[in-house]
Formats: structure tokens, C-alpha cells, sequence
């Protein structure tokens, strides 16, 4: 529960580009001075060397008056603020102190710690480096200081980073116009998500060109800064998968976008538990989310996984004592890299793949077909070269791109929405194919974000390319994406059709007596109908209604999967518009059966 002060902390009407930062150290400065008023309780004296307490010692004879002496009770401790929820609930208190390297600490210490014998708070500030008195009364006479000072600041607690108002808060910083009360984080931070900074934009500017000219990288660091304005747009959460050999540069790729918002351990692997994802998530709270390696999450998981990651929320859980926990929220944009597609890994743990899956996560191929996931070296010896020093670069650079761009988007926040939305539209006008389903424009909606994010911070200065550049990477992005996904239509179709055709190639031949012959006499095991040979030498099959429903459409519905064929030309319907038409199942039979009746093409696999 680490909290920083920084100079972005704003209040007042929305400022100008041009005194955003004065404004950020007057108010900076007027807090530091409002921390100076906190009023002790009656008793104790703080000074260089800690905060002491008074007490009366009694005298060992009768009738005399006992001698007061103070004793030191803990190291230069201040509490310097009320702080509480926006639901005046959670209340705890701002306490500032310096270990002794003489470094600032300033945490926020829930009074809920208080409610037993104080050991949990005591241990925290141990662990933090503040010396404390040995001995049970020091202990309690703690207490006593820290729960009866009187503050004047008062602050507002933040349990998660991201959007709260017109302000983002960092665990260390909060960027944004503040009205009367400061926002404290206050939420859990042992998770390893690095929001530190280093070096300056320009210095970042030098890596990030090197970018042009790579869809792959444009692409994702275009998509670090989109996942700030989901919340602002009202979009929902979804990810990006880079799927190729190992070596390619699929990871170079996610730290270049990582550099974006913070430092190494910004990064996270898809090593991890759904538990721990959730933590994970929440702490990425309206930024970019990186998951390297897909492969270590088990397949029999990873389906579930990504559908919690897309829907921002984890699981219901329960409380001790009964009723249920709040549970974990978040918006982001994620981006994923692994040797193979969501959809194979999830395949490999026995799950089928729903059309969920394939949207939530849009399947990009990493390799470019020059080197690897690179299209341009920009004079370098080659890809592995390159490679390093991007990532070097990233290592030296990190975190004041996303923080220059909050700025600019929380100062011209209309107008910027509004240009994302012209962007947009132009985009999608000029790439969504005609005869696009629903998952298709839903796809493409989230690509073209992605561009109009890149697009705008490129406009005001943050990515140092040329305008243009985040619009042609997400461009030919989505065009892999779309090349690859192999058709225009719903997802539940091609799986529908894949999965016929898939069981005419397997048992086509085994499982469908000759129509020529005597259906009595011919051994066929697990027999599915019979098949005829047409005048053009091509096969028809003619499949009992119980085999259709059960082994062709196992898992799917049957009404859906007959009428996508009969759509695509592979079953011939009745006179009466049903999928099942009366034929002679045999030459020799003299009865009519209600049958499926399949044409050629679905041997061919027309449509898909």
C-alpha cells in the first residue's frame, strides 16, 4: 500500500498544455505544507530523532508528587492524512517517515490493522525501516499516537489503478485534475507490475522509430496507448495473439510495447494461475497487458482463461463468514505471443473451440516473411542484431510515453475523441470487406482502435513516426488476421463445416454401404447410410437423420449445422424445403426413407 507524491497532481479547471506542469508543483507544494499542520495528541513531541511521549514516573515516598520524563517511543513518524473510499468507508491513515538511508516511505495504513494488538501494522512498518521501541507499553503508546493525531489534509483511497474521474492513478503517482481531495492508492502491491519511469520521451522517440516500417511493432506499441481510452469510448476488453516459430521476435515485440508504460517486470508470462492472472489484471486496470509464451498455461485451462481475461472480471468468491467477496474488475487491451493460436492450444486439452474464443483473442502471424517478425533492419546487421537492441533500448527507456500521453489525452480529452472516431470510421470504410459478419466488424472495430490510438499519439508528438505509420501496421494486421481466419463469415459456420467435412474424410469410406448393392448382404460396421456414384463419377451420400444429429453434429446443434449446408450446396433439401428429403436408401429397396441427403461438394469442401 506504497504511496508517492508526485508532481502531477492537479486541481482545479482543466489546465493548458502550457502551465500543466506549474500548476502540478504549486499544488505539489501546497500539500507538502497542509502536511505540516497535523496536531499531536496531547503528550507526545515529535523531532529529528522520533516521536516521544511524556509520562508522569511516581515517587517512592508518601505524599510527594511524582517526576515526568519523556521516552522515545519510534523514529521520525508523521501522520499526515485521513484517508478513506468514496464510499466513506475503509478509513485509514497517511504516515510518512524515513528509513534510515534516509528514504521517504509513505503508506497508507488501514485502521482495521488496529483492531487487535497492532503487531500487523507494526511489522509492516518494521519491514518498511522504521525503528521502533521494544517493550509492550512503547507499543501501545504507538497506537495511541497514530490512531488520536489529527491530520488537517484529508485524501480519497483508490483500491485499483486506472480511470477514476478525470484522473489516472498510478501506484506511485496520480496524473490528472484533482477538485478538492487527493486520490491515494491504496490497493495491494506485491504484485510485479513495474510502473516505474526512466530516461525521457526523446530518448524513448529514439527506439520507437526504429519501429517504422515493422507493422508487428508499430502495431503493438499503437495498442499500448489504446487501452487507456476503452473506458473513455465505452469499448470492451480484447487481445491480440502474435503466433509464430520460436526466434522470430515475438517477445522483442511485446517489450517494445511494454516500454510504453513501465519497465522489465512490466512484462508477465501465461505461467500463472487463473488466481493469480486475476491480480495481475486488475493491476493493468486501463493499461497494456503483455502474457509471453501461451504454451505454459495448460491447454485444459487456457480456454476459461481467456474468456476471464476478455470479460474483465474473475471469479465470484466467497467469504468466511457468508454472503460473497467483491470481485476483481479491470479494462484493458492484452497482447499474447506463443508457437500456436488459441485455438490449437485449446484444442491440444481436449475443449472445443467456440467463436468467443477466436474473437476475444484475434490470431495475428508473427512472421512477416523477411525476418521473422521484422519487414525493415534499418541498417542493421540482421534480425538477431536488431533485436537486441531494441530491447536494450526498452531496458533504458521506460514509462514516460503513456504518462506524456495521459496528459495530452486528459487536456484535449473532446477533441481527441472525437479525431479517434473520425479515424475510425475512414479506416473501417476503407478495410471491412462488404459480406462481413458480425465477429468480422466486431474484429475490425478493435483494429481500427488500435490504429486511431497510434494515429493520435503520433499527432501530438508522443511516438516521434509519420502520420500514417499506426494506420498501414494495423491495416496489414488485420488483413493477416482476416487471410488467415480463411473466410468472411461467423465462426460457428466454418467450424460447423469443418467438422461435416472432417467426418466424410474420415469415414466416408467405411461407414456408407454401396447404394448399388444389397443392403442386407453388404458388412458395413457402424454403418451411416449408403453412397452413390453419380453419372460424372463423383460421390453422393444419403445419412441416417440418427447419425446426422448424433456423430455429425456431436457438440453442435443439428438445425444450425443443415442449414449452413444446405446454404453451401452440401445437402440437397426435399420439395417441402426440409434438410431430410424421402429417398430410396439401396437400388434394390422398394421403400422410401427419410434420409440426409449430401452432394459432392462436401468432399470438396466448398466454402470453406
Amino acid at each position: 500500500m506504497h504511496i508517492g507524491i508526485t508532481d502531477h497532481q492537479l486541481i482545479g479547471q482543466a489546465p493548458s498544455e502550457e502551465n500543466l506542469e506549474d500548476l502540478a508543483l504549486v499544488r505539489a507544494k501546497e500539500m507538502q505544507k497542509e502536511f505540516q499542520k497535523t496536531n499531536l495528541p496531547d503528550g507526545f513531541r515529535l523531532d529529528e530523532d522520533g516521536v516521544w511521549y511524556k509520562q508522569t514516573v511516581k515517587s517512592e515516598k508518601k505524599n510527594e508528587e511524582g517526576s515526568s520524563q519523556e521516552i522515545w517511543i519510534c523514529g521520525p513518524l508523521e501522520v499526515t492524512a485521513y484517508v478513506r473510499d468514496h464510499s466513506n468507508e475503509n478509513w485509514a491513515r497517511l504516515l510518512e517517515f524515513r528509513d534510515l538511508d534516509n528514504n521517504l516511505h509513505q503508506w497508507i495504513m488501514a485502521m482495521s490493522m488496529m483492531a487487535r494488538d497492532g503487531a500487523d501494522y507494526r511489522e509492516e512498518l518494521l519491514n518498511r525501516g522504521l525503528p521502533i521501541a521494544i517493550g509492550s507499553k512503547p507499543k501501545a503508546i504507538l497506537s495511541e499516537y497514530i490512531q488520536y493525531s489529527q491530520p488537517v489534509v484529508r485524501a480519497r483511497c483508490v483500491l485499483q489503478t486506472g480511470w477514476n474521474g478525470n484522473c489516472f492513478v498510478f501506484p506511485n503517482e496520480t496524473i490528472g485534475i484533482l477538485q478538492k481531495e487527493r486520490l491515494l492508492y491504496q490497493g495491494p502491491m506485491n504484485s510485479r507490475v513495474d510502473y516505474s519511469t526512466r530516461g525521457s520521451l526523446e530518448d524513448w522517440q529514439q527506439m520507437s522509430r526504429l519501429c517504422c516500417g515493422n507493422s508487428r511493432l508499430v502495431f503493438a506499441i499503437s495498442a499500448a496507448f489504446a487501452s487507456p481510452v476503452l473506458y473513455l469510448l465505452g469499448e470492451e476488453n480484447g487481445g491480440f495473439h502474435f503466433r509464430g516459430p520460436s526466434s522470430t521476435g515475438k517477445t522483442t515485440a511485446l517489450k517494445v510495447a511494454v516500454s510504453v508504460w513501465g519497465g522489465v517486470d512490466y512484462l508477465q508470462r501465461w505461467r500463472a494461475t487463473s488466481n493469480g492472472l486475476e491480480a495481475i489484471c486488475a493491476m493493468n486496470n486501463d493499461s497494456l497487458l503483455c502474457l509471453d509464451e501461451i504454451e505454459q498455461m495448460h491447454p485444459t485451462e487456457i480456454g476459461e482463461v481467456a474468456y476471464m481475461l476478455a470479460n474483465g472480471a474473475g471469479k465470484i468468491r466467497g467469504e468466511k463468514q457468508g454472503g460473497a467477496r467483491k470481485r476483481s474488475s479491470w479494462r484493458l487491451l492484452f497482447l499474447s505471443t506463443g508457437e500456436i493460436s488459441l485455438a490449437d492450444h485449446i484444442q491440444q486439452g481436449g475443449k472445443k473451440v467456440r467463436a468467443g474464443h477466436e474473437v476475444r483473442i484475434l490470431d495475428i502471424p508473427a512472421d512477416t516473411g523477411k525476418y521473422g517478425i521484422f519487414e525493415e533492419l534499418h541498417g542493421f546487421e540482421n534480425a538477431a542484431v536488431f533485436s537486441e537492441h531494441l530491447c536494450q533500448r526498452s531496458r533504458e527507456n521506460y514509462g514516460v510515453a503513456a504518462r506524456c500521453f495521459l496528459q495530452k489525452l486528459i487536456i484535449n480529452q473532446p477533441e481527441i475523441l472525437q479525431e479517434i472516431k473520425e479515424i475510425r470510421e475512414k479506416i473501417q470504410a476503407r478495410i471491412l470487406p462488404i459480406s462481413a459478419s458480425g465477429q468480422i466488424i466486431r474484429a475490425c472495430n478493435r483494429f481500427s482502435l488500435v490504429a486511431a490510438a497510434g494515429e493520435i499519439a503520433t499527432m501530438y508528438g508522443i511516438t516521434g513516426w509519420e502520420i500514417g505509420e499506426a494506420d498501414r501496421a494495423a491495416t496489414k494486421c488485420f488483413n493477416q488476421w482476416l487471410s488467415t481466419r480463411g473466410a468472411y463469415g461467423l465462426h460457428e459456420e466454418k467450424a460447423a463445416l469443418e467438422q461435416v467435412q472432417k467426418f466424410f474424410e474420415q469415414r466416408g469410406d467405411s461407414a456408407f454401404s454401396p447404394w448399388a448393392s444389397d443392403a442386407m448382404e453388404t458388412k458395413t460396421i457402424n454403418r451411416a447410410g449408403s453412397k452413390k456414384l453419380t453419372e460424372t463419377g463423383e460421390i453422393e451420400f444419403f445419412v441416417f437423420p440418427q447419425t446426422f444429429k448424433t456423430e455429425i453434429c456431436m457438440g453442435l446443434d443439428p438445425s444450425f449445422v443443415s442449414k449452413v449446408c444446405i446454404e453451401h450446396g452440401w445437402i440437397m433439401p426435399g420439395s417441402d424445403g426440409k434438410a431430410t428429403r424421402a429417398e430410396r436408401m439401396w437400388q434394390n429397396s422398394k421403400k422410401t426413407t427419410r434420409c440426409y441427403r449430401f452432394t459432392p461438394k462436401v468432399l470438396g469442401g466448398e466454402g470453406l
